[in-house]
């Protein structure tokens, strides 16, 4: 299974459908599938007002991969925001912003720790056993 990790809340909110778009410094091919690696939570205020019930660092699952899904478009991020996917409030400096779709929600996470990355390594391969 090919994975992206994506630091939470974004994770969540990706696989909860309320957020479509991953902002990335690689290109994605419409059509490739990806499950999503909740990542490490990233407790900062712009991280915050999306859970305001509760703490953030216990309402999602962390080291898990929480779904799948599908690329639907990749869009160079200077020009995301004329369009409907506007992330111009995300602090990120990333070039490309990865539209998604999701595919499955697990309703049980798979534990999985992302293993130490190689140098310009986006993308890992998880066996599912």
């Amino acid at each position: 299974m090919r994975v992206i990790s994506v630091q939470q809340p974004w994770a969540q909110l990706i696989i909860d459908r309320r957020r479509r778009v991953l902002l990335k410094d690689w290109k994605a091919e419409p059509g490739e599938r990806f499950a999503i690696h909740a990542n490490h939570v990233r407790n900062d205020a712009l991280s915050r007002e999306w859970y305001k019930d509760g703490e953030l660092d216990e309402c999602v699952p962390k080291n898990a991969i929480v779904g799948l899904v599908e690329v639907r478009k990749c869009l160079d991020r200077s020009k995301v925001r004329e369009s409907k996917f506007d992330v111009s409030n995300s602090p990120s400096e990333r070039k490309y912003a990865i539209v998604v779709r999701v595919i499955e929600k697990y309703r049980k996470p798979i534990q999985a720790v992302r293993p130490r990355p190689r140098k310009n390594q986006y993308v890992w391969n998880y066996e599912v056993s």
